[in-house]
């Protein structure tokens, strides 16, 4: 039986910022030994059979005394449902996935519906009316055409239905106005 060494081991897994070899000694860096050296105490330090060849095939056979925890407990084996009963536990699943498909979805309103959003899009231009006709004012977003998000010079508001976007050079892109409920 292979025991492994039990003290408590405190070294982490190495960051990788630290560097194999100390540029100082020309060695393995101390928290790089003691990683390596960690590894080598769980594997068993040096005295277990098993060689490199064995655990590139597979891992290791258990042995004897390594299976002597293992009680299979077969009146459990013999509880477990009969194939009828675990379809029949199958078909009740699948009617109720079903139900949840034809289950309508919840009105959560009209949120993204010409009601309620506007894009323009606009080219090289300094001022640019927007009518939307929403009733109350809009949030404005300006995307310029390399899809960034521009503050213009000033978004004035003309009435509840309609606003202009200022910029102080002629720019491209879409503005976008959207309202709540």
């Amino acid at each position: 039986m292979v025991t492994l060494n039990t003290t408590a081991n405190l070294t982490q897994i190495t960051a990788p910022r630290v560097p194999l070899i100390d540029k100082r000694t020309g060695l393995v860096s101390r928290e790089w030994y003691r990683f390596f050296l960690s590894l080598y105490d769980l594997t068993g330090g040096g005295q277990n059979n098993t060689t490199l060849t064995d655990l590139q095939v597979g891992p290791p056979l258990a042995q004897q005394e390594d299976l002597t925890g293992l009680v299979v407990n077969i009146e459990a084996l013999q509880t477990l449902p009969s194939q009828q009963s675990a379809l029949e536990q199958i078909a009740e699943l699948q009617k109720q996935i079903d139900a949840l498909n034809i289950t309508p979805l919840p009105n959560v309103g009209d949120f993204l519906t010409s009601s309620t959003y506007l894009a323009q899009a606009f080219t090289s231009q300094t001022s640019i009316p927007v009518t939307h006709n929403f009733g109350k004012y809009p949030v404005v977003n300006v995307i310029d055409s390399a899809g960034v998000v521009v503050v213009p010079l000033s978004i004035t508001h003309a009435s509840l239905n309609a606003f202009t976007v200022a910029f102080s050079v002629a720019t491209t892109g879409d503005i976008v106005a959207v309202v709540g409920f």
